[in-house]
């Protein structure tokens, strides 16, 4: 592989990385009172057992420094491959990155007010 080459793939393999720490981050909000409030407390399990699997992968790759250094793992590189991305025995295909983006787009913006939603797109 050229050195071009690796540098893409490691531009790609850190983008990756960041949408799915990305997921994890909105997938929080569904934690806060102020959506709780919003929503009427609606039981969320199906939607947090549903996102573990990004949940999962993002773990794995944060807590990569913590096992090597306590010895419980090898140092190795997210791989990313044509169908999706696998770290330390986790495994997240592109298309249920993107599902799992969408979901959670879609949810947020179904329970904002019309008004609001219709202010934020005028400013944007």
């Amino acid at each position: 592989m050229t050195v071009e080459g690796m540098q893409a793939l490691l531009r790609a393999a850190d983008h990756l990385e960041n949408c799915i720490d990305a997921i994890r981050r909105a997938a929080r909000f569904l934690h806060l009172k102020a959506f709780d409030e919003l929503t009427g407390k609606l039981d969320w399990s199906a939607m947090h057992a549903l996102l573990d699997e990004p949940k999962r992968l993002r773990d794995a790759i944060q807590h990569a420094e913590e096992r090597l250094r306590d010895g419980e793992g090898e140092p190795f590189f997210i791989a990313v491959s044509s169908d999706g991305v696998r770290f330390a025995g986790e495994a997240l295909f592109y298309s249920d990155l993107l599902l799992y983006g969408s979901m959670l787009h879609d949810l947020v913006w179904g329970f904002v007010e019309p008004p609001l939603k219709e202010m934020l797109v005028e400013s944007a």
